[in-house]
Protein backbone atom coordinates (compact mmCIF):
# COMPACT_ATOMS: atom_id res chain seq x y z
CA UNK A 1 0.00 0.00 0.00
CA UNK A 2 1.57 3.53 -0.57
CA UNK A 3 2.03 5.40 2.64
CA UNK A 4 1.58 8.72 1.29
CA UNK A 5 -2.05 8.11 0.13
CA UNK A 6 -3.56 8.69 3.82
CA UNK A 7 -1.55 11.85 3.54
CA UNK A 8 -3.04 12.79 0.20
CA UNK A 9 -6.42 12.10 1.49
CA UNK A 10 -5.75 14.50 4.47
CA UNK A 11 -4.65 17.20 2.37
CA UNK A 12 -6.76 17.42 0.21
CA UNK A 13 -9.95 17.65 3.09
CA UNK A 14 -7.84 20.93 3.93
CA UNK A 15 -8.99 24.16 2.96
CA UNK A 16 -7.54 26.04 -0.10
CA UNK A 17 -4.83 28.14 0.81
CA UNK A 18 -4.65 31.38 -0.41
CA UNK A 19 -2.54 30.87 -3.77
CA UNK A 20 -1.17 33.28 -6.47
CA UNK A 21 -3.60 34.10 -8.35
CA UNK A 22 -0.74 35.49 -11.15
CA UNK A 23 0.75 31.37 -10.75
CA UNK A 24 -2.78 30.21 -11.25
CA UNK A 25 -3.30 32.11 -14.38
CA UNK A 26 -0.54 30.45 -16.04
CA UNK A 27 -1.21 27.48 -14.61
CA UNK A 28 -4.62 27.53 -16.09
CA UNK A 29 -3.27 28.89 -19.58
CA UNK A 30 -1.04 26.24 -19.93
CA UNK A 31 -3.16 23.17 -18.33
CA UNK A 32 -6.43 24.26 -18.42
CA UNK A 33 -7.10 27.01 -21.30
CA UNK A 34 -6.91 25.41 -24.34
CA UNK A 35 -10.70 23.82 -23.66
CA UNK A 36 -11.93 26.05 -20.80
CA UNK A 37 -12.53 29.85 -20.73
CA UNK A 38 -12.18 31.51 -16.98
CA UNK A 39 -14.66 34.59 -17.53
CA UNK A 40 -17.27 36.05 -15.48
CA UNK A 41 -20.59 36.47 -16.04
CA UNK A 42 -20.56 35.31 -19.19
CA UNK A 43 -23.39 35.23 -21.54
CA UNK A 44 -22.37 31.42 -22.58
CA UNK A 45 -24.11 30.31 -26.48
CA UNK A 46 -26.58 28.12 -26.24
CA UNK A 47 -25.35 24.65 -25.95
CA UNK A 48 -22.37 25.56 -24.01
CA UNK A 49 -21.58 23.07 -21.08
CA UNK A 50 -21.34 24.05 -17.40
CA UNK A 51 -17.43 23.07 -17.71
CA UNK A 52 -16.43 25.40 -20.47
CA UNK A 53 -15.90 28.28 -18.12
CA UNK A 54 -14.34 27.29 -15.48
CA UNK A 55 -15.32 30.47 -13.29
CA UNK A 56 -18.93 30.56 -13.53
CA UNK A 57 -18.26 26.62 -12.54
CA UNK A 58 -16.57 27.19 -9.42
CA UNK A 59 -19.06 29.99 -8.53
CA UNK A 60 -21.74 27.22 -7.69
CA UNK A 61 -18.85 24.54 -6.49
CA UNK A 62 -16.69 23.58 -3.88
CA UNK A 63 -12.96 23.69 -4.21
CA UNK A 64 -12.86 20.12 -3.09
CA UNK A 65 -14.61 19.44 -5.82
CA UNK A 66 -12.03 21.00 -8.45
CA UNK A 67 -9.32 18.86 -6.15
CA UNK A 68 -11.05 15.79 -6.70
CA UNK A 69 -10.94 16.24 -10.47
CA UNK A 70 -7.42 17.08 -10.63
CA UNK A 71 -6.81 14.41 -8.29
CA UNK A 72 -8.91 11.49 -10.53
CA UNK A 73 -10.73 12.93 -13.57
CA UNK A 74 -11.76 9.91 -14.54
CA UNK A 75 -13.96 9.29 -11.40
CA UNK A 76 -16.19 12.13 -12.11
CA UNK A 77 -16.56 11.86 -15.59
CA UNK A 78 -15.02 8.58 -17.39
CA UNK A 79 -15.26 10.28 -20.80
CA UNK A 80 -13.08 13.74 -20.16
CA UNK A 81 -10.50 14.41 -21.92
CA UNK A 82 -8.93 16.42 -19.23
CA UNK A 83 -5.80 15.28 -17.84
CA UNK A 84 -4.65 17.51 -14.99
CA UNK A 85 -2.54 14.97 -12.85
CA UNK A 86 0.47 17.07 -13.78
CA UNK A 87 -0.58 19.47 -11.38
CA UNK A 88 1.07 19.82 -8.12
CA UNK A 89 -0.94 20.91 -4.86
CA UNK A 90 0.46 24.38 -5.15
CA UNK A 91 -0.62 24.59 -8.68
CA UNK A 92 -3.83 23.68 -7.77
CA UNK A 93 -3.89 26.64 -4.99
CA UNK A 94 -3.22 29.29 -7.44
CA UNK A 95 -5.41 27.97 -9.54
CA UNK A 96 -8.55 28.41 -7.41
CA UNK A 97 -7.21 32.02 -6.32
CA UNK A 98 -7.21 32.51 -10.25
CA UNK A 99 -10.68 31.18 -10.94
CA UNK A 100 -12.24 32.53 -7.77
CA UNK A 101 -10.92 35.99 -8.86
CA UNK A 102 -12.36 35.68 -12.00
CA UNK A 103 -15.59 35.24 -11.10
CA UNK A 104 -16.13 39.04 -10.56
CA UNK A 105 -15.74 41.53 -13.33
CA UNK A 106 -12.50 43.41 -13.19
CA UNK A 107 -13.44 46.75 -11.55
CA UNK A 108 -14.55 49.34 -14.39
CA UNK A 109 -12.01 52.37 -14.44
CA UNK A 110 -13.50 56.13 -13.16
CA UNK A 111 -15.15 57.96 -14.93
CA UNK A 112 -12.77 60.95 -16.29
Amino acid sequence: MNRSFPLLVLLMALPAQAGDANHGKQVFTSACGHCHAAQPARNDPPGAKATDNLATWLASHKSSELRQWVKDPWAVNPKTLCDPRQLQPKDVDDLLSFLRGAQSPAPSAPAP
